[in-house]
């Protein structure tokens, strides 16, 4: 990315965002300057700045005041299964349900260039670090905030306090955070939203490993049942660059969902492919 005014927020609310926000202060020159957010001094490093929220960050609606060209959220990742993971996410609420934050039926606007710098960042840090035995993934679309004009994404450690204390995962996320801060890469990319699959997009995560693909939000199967036009459009219209792709996993996807997707594609003039035709190159870049 080639960003001016980039914005690491983390939490003082749990373990996880404190050592995200210590482990990039041991590391880096940030130096406190004179302006606060949350009655907290606000950090910088070049054209970086770090800055610590009060609120648990899934309700930083507020964060519009820093005039960012991107948020980006060091944070915690909880899961059932409680197992060591680097992840990273674009937020939003994809039903009604709004219990984690954001509005009902509301996505946060993104970038699908800073979510595949992440995923790509995090696996090489995972190797680097000797990280064997952490997942890497991208995560579907999930909680809050999602009312900022800001773009943003979540770079996360999971999921237990074990993982939330481990200096190199830690390490891990903060190289990636300001990789994306520092690094000026216009590479080509093929923007795309993402439907079906999981809530780990293993699938989708592939194609950004394979070719030019760079992931934005992602419907998973479990939400289909939510699937509209609306939210079709929504999640083109709340990406930062233009949407090439809506990339599907046909297998858990049938006709009516397809025709829906096809219907909201079609007033943005952005094309429907299937993810095993863009693994094996059946489609132009």
């Amino acid at each position: 990315m080639n960003l001016k005014k980039p914005v690491i927020i983390t939490t003082d609310k749990n373990i996880c965002g404190r050592n995200i926000r210590q482990t990039l202060l041991d590391n880096w020159s940030f130096e406190e300057t004179e302006e606060t957010f949350d009655e907290t001094p606000i950090y910088k490093h070049k054209n970086i700045r770090l800055v610590n929220s009060t609120k648990d960050v899934i309700h930083t609606d507020h964060c519009d005041k820093l005039e960012a060209d991107l948020l980006l959220f060091g944070s915690r990742h909880q899961s059932k299964a409680n197992k060591p993971s680097l992840l990273t996410h674009i937020t939003g609420n994809l039903s009604s349900d709004n219990s984690h934050g954001g509005n009902p039926l509301e996505l946060a606007f993104g970038s699908t260039r800073a979510i595949r710098e992440a995923y790509l960042n995090l696996l090489k840090e995972q190797e680097k670090l000797a990280l064997t035995n952490f997942d890497v993934t991208v995560e579907a679309t999930h909680h809050g905030p999602t009312n900022l004009k800001t773009p943003l994404i979540y770079v996360e450690v999971g999921s237990t306090e074990i993982e939330f204390k481990n200096k190199l995962a830690l390490q891990a996320v903060a190289n990636t955070l300001m990789k994306i801060c520092l690094q000026k890469n216009e590479e080509k990319i093929i923007p795309s939203i993402c439907f079906g699959g999981g809530h780990y997009t293993t699938r989708f995560n592939e194609l950004m490993e394979l070719t030019p693909v760079a992931i934005g939000h992602i419907l998973p199967k479990y939400h289909k049942e939510h699937l509209t036009q609306a939210i079709v459009e929504q999640m083109i219209d709340k990406t930062i660059e233009k949407i090439k792709w809506a990339i599907i996993d046909r297998s858990s996807l049938n006709a009516t969902l397809i025709q829906i997707i096809k219907d909201g594609c079609s007033t943005r003039n952005v094309e429907v492919v299937k993810a095993k035709d863009v693994k094996y190159g059946k489609t132009d870049y």
